[in-house]
């Protein structure tokens, strides 16, 4: 009984010394506070994820930028008063996917004619490279719902599944 008290008398002095920084109270007041992280630590063998991007998050909807380059096609579609769905694809298998499923919506009765469909692959096209910039997409496939009102109401990159591209020309149709 004797050694467990001693051992909790010990470890106690420890953590108290542990906890003195030594100095006097003008010393204490001039340290600067310490900084925290909002960061949660990442556990053994789990991937650190890669910084964050120093590129603004795109809000979603919001205006489109005419800019003096937008080619003229492309501010003719929006004057139409229609939704417009915008579609960067390559030739890689996921864009391919998402043209297939864009496709169907084209050639769907309620769909099709519903919306205008503008669907761009990524080649030597100078309007296509201008638009390209403008909307800022990072890779293909690149899906863009544009409203009535010139708002960008929706947008991925990559894969999408064919109900959810489905629900937001719906929405955009319908609002």
């Amino acid at each position: 009984m004797k050694k467990v008290a001693v051992i909790i008398v010990v470890i106690s002095l420890a953590a108290i010394l542990a906890g003195c920084g030594g100095g006097d109270a003008t010393t204490a007041s001039s340290e600067s506070s310490p900084t925290v992280s909002t960061t949660p630590a990442t556990p053994p063998g789990v991937p650190v994820p890669a910084a964050a991007s120093t590129t603004p998050e795109k809000t979603v909807p919001r205006a489109i930028e005419k800019k003096t380059t937008t080619p003229a096609f492309f501010l003719d579609v929006l004057s139409k008063d229609q939704p417009v769905l915008v579609l960067f694809y390559g030739e890689d298998e996921i864009s391919q996917d998402v043209l297939g499923e864009v496709k169907k919506l084209v050639d769907d009765k309620y769909y099709g004619g519903g919306a205008i469909y503008l669907l761009m692959k990524l080649d030597d096209n100078e309007d296509i490279k201008k638009l390209e910039r403008d909307f800022n997409i990072g890779y293909v496939p690149y899906v863009a719902i544009i409203n009535r009102g010139e708002e960008i109401i929706f947008e991925k990159n990559g894969y999408i599944d064919s109900q959810v591209l489905e629900q937001a020309v719906y929405n955009a149709m319908n609002k």
